[in-house]
Order: structure tokens, then sequence, then C-alpha cells
């Protein structure tokens, strides 16, 4: 409830997984746009925050994060010949293509994201294997989270800038 220790509110907490998913779809983030504010909640931490993110490679995303809000998870990806997107944190995915006007659910195979990440990180200390997210990706997500922290108090966009 402070936002010393959270800033760009919900940002920090759950949001911050979300630049992973960005990233594995559109590659680095070169410069973020952010309004965060406090509308409802006690304390002194923004509640809701609105990112916008434009990746090195020229697509454009954005990220919307609450703590007040009920929790609801859709990640979409849009392209020029269809669009894909999950619901309920990937517990539904479709597909629309572009000359369609209905969406077709695909079937998935829900997972436990928690016990995944248990499960890669000791395949990573006991087989050496790569974790799917690393100390580099790590850092990079880091330098958004900083980058998001400096445009939402400015008020201006802010460049990425990430120190390897």
């Amino acid at each position: 409830s402070d936002r010393d220790e959270s800033p760009v509110g919900g940002m920090t907490a759950l949001g911050v997984h979300m630049i992973d998913t960005f990233r594995y779809f559109a590659g680095p983030i070169d410069r973020v746009s952010v309004m965060s504010k406090q509308l409802w909640a006690a304390g002194r931490t923004d509640d809701i925050s609105v990112i916008n993110m434009e990746f090195a490679r020229g697509p454009l995303g954005q990220l919307a994060t609450s703590i007040v809000l009920p929790k609801t998870t859709t990640t979409a990806v849009v392209g020029t010949s269809a669009a894909v997107w999950n619901e309920d944190d990937g517990h539904h995915l479709y597909v629309q293509p572009v000359d369609e006007t209905t969406r077709t659910e695909v079937s998935v195979e829900p997972n436990d994201t928690i016990a995944d990440e248990i499960d890669a990180f000791a395949r990573a200390v006991i087989d050496g294997e790569q974790p799917e997210t690393g100390g580099v990706e790590g850092l990079e997500v880091v330098a958004v989270l900083e980058a998001m922290v400096a445009s939402a108090t400015s008020g201006q966009p802010a460049e990425v800038h990430v120190f390897k």
C-alpha cells in the first residue's frame, strides 16, 4: 500500500511478469508511455496503470493493470492476417482471421504455471538447462519497469536503457 514500495501500482507486483510475455511475442521494448493514478484504493498506491510500449522492431503494445478491479487476464496478439488471444489466464484460446467475423476457440491444456516454473528452475539447476527467462531477460524487465516509473512520474514517454 506504499507507492515507494510498489511504483506504478499493480505493475510492480503483477504486471511485471507480463513484460516477459510481451518480449517473447515482440522482442525488446525501446520506449514506454505510462499513465498511473490512484482512483479508489486506500493507502498511497496507484490502483490503475496503463502502459503503452514501442518495440525495437516497430510493433506497439499496451498493458493495463489494476489492484482494485476484478482479476481478469487477457493476452492478445493482433496482426494483419489474424488475431489470437487467450482469456482466463490461458484457459481459453481464440483465433480470428481478419476476413472472418467470428472467433474460433482452440483447445488448450491448462497447466499449473507455478509448478511449471519450479520444474524449469529445478532443470536449470540440476541439468544446466537455460531458463526461459534468465538473468539477461530479468535485467531487461527491470529496465522496462524503471522506464515505466520514470514515465509515470514525469508524464512523458521514457526510453528503456538496458545495462549489460
